[in-house]
């Protein structure tokens, strides 16, 4: 990138919803490339895929690490800790290393839409941009 060019990552801001970023979402540990939506989530301190996008990831749960159980406004979740994963926005962009990254497991689901609550892009990335939003989009700038 060109000296004093800053870097732009955007993604949708949903009305009545909340900002997303498309991430393509690799963990060697567990074997897994995937693109995924996550929330630009200011209040999570680590990075944390929720048990939807992890079954899609088809985790392998016994390559984690058990961490402390998580509440949350899904409730309820067990945690487990992967050692390190990358996040890519956008084709050769901008790549992260993210250590660690939490993976969620419901213990029970008692709500079906508990499920469908997206993964978080939590502080652990964010401190290192400045976030705007404009009425239709959120842009994370370094």
């Amino acid at each position: 990138m060109p000296y004093g060019e800053s870097l732009k990552i955007e993604g949708p801001l949903i009305t009545g919803w909340l900002p997303f970023i498309y991430v393509k979402f690799i963990c060697d540990q567990l074997e897994v490339n995937k693109d995924i939506l996550m929330v630009v989530d200011t209040g999570t301190a680590v990075t944390t895929i929720n048990e939807f996008d992890a079954r899609g990831m088809k985790v392998d749960y016994s390559k984690l690490t058990k961490n402390q159980d998580s509440l949350g406004i899904g409730g309820q979740a067990e945690s487990y800790l992967a050692d390190s994963c990358h996040l890519y926005f956008g084709e050769g962009i901008e790549s992260v290393d993210v250590k660690p990254v939490k993976f969620l497991k419901q213990s029970s689901v008692e709500i079906a839409e508990q499920e469908r609550y997206p993964s978080l892009l939590g502080m652990d990335v964010l401190r290192n941009y400045k976030i705007s939003f404009t009425e239709s989009k959120v842009i994370l700038e370094k």
